[in-house]
C-alpha cells in the first residue's frame, strides 16, 4: 500500500496546544485508590470528570444519573488554577498510563478548554500522553 492510500484512509489529529490551567504530581498512594474505586464503578461508568473545589482537585466516577453510584474522591490537594467545565476522560486508558509514571517522574495537565496530558519521566526517556477530554 502506498502512503499516500494509508494517510487518506487514517485520519490524523494535530494538537494545537492549550493552556494548562491545573498541574500535579500524582501520588503512588492517590493512584492506587483511583484504581480501586475504577474496580468498583468503571462498569457502570467508564469515564471520571475532573473538577476543582477550593484548592482540591476532584475526581468524579460513576454517574449519579444511573442509578445512584457515584463516588466522588479528592485526588490531589493545594492546586493552583481552577477546572470547571466538568470534561470527562475514559477511566481504565488514564490509570494504565498512570501507572507506567508510578516507577519514574509523573506529572498531569489538565486543561479546562477538553484536554489532559501526562508526561511520564522514565529516565531513559520522556514521554507525553495527550488525551482529549469528552464532555458528559
Amino acid at each position: 500500500m502506498s502512503k499516500e492510500i494509508v494517510e487518506q484512509q487514517l485520519k490524523t489529529v494535530k494538537f494545537k496546544g492549550v493552556n494548562w490551567d491545573v498541574t500535579i504530581e500524582p501520588s503512588k498512594p492517590r493512584v492506587s485508590e483511583l484504581g480501586a474505586v475504577a474496580n468498583i464503578y468503571s462498569a457502570i461508568t467508564p469515564t471520571f470528570s475532573a473538577r476543582t473545589e477550593g484548592t482540591n482537585l476532584i475526581f468524579n466516577i460513576g454517574s449519579a444519573d444511573s442509578g445512584g453510584h457515584f463516588g466522588k474522591r479528592t485526588f490531589a490537594q493545594n492546586v493552583d488554577g481552577a477546572l470547571v467545565q466538568g470534561w470527562s476522560w475514559p477511566l481504565s486508558q488514564v490509570l494504565a498510563i498512570l501507572k507506567l509514571g508510578m516507577s519514574g517522574m509523573c506529572v498531569m495537565q489538565f486543561s479546562d478548554q477538553g484536554a489532559l496530558q501526562i508526561s511520564i519521566d522514565s529516565g531513559l526517556g520522556k514521554y507525553d500522553y495527550i488525551l482529549p477530554a469528552m464532555n458528559q
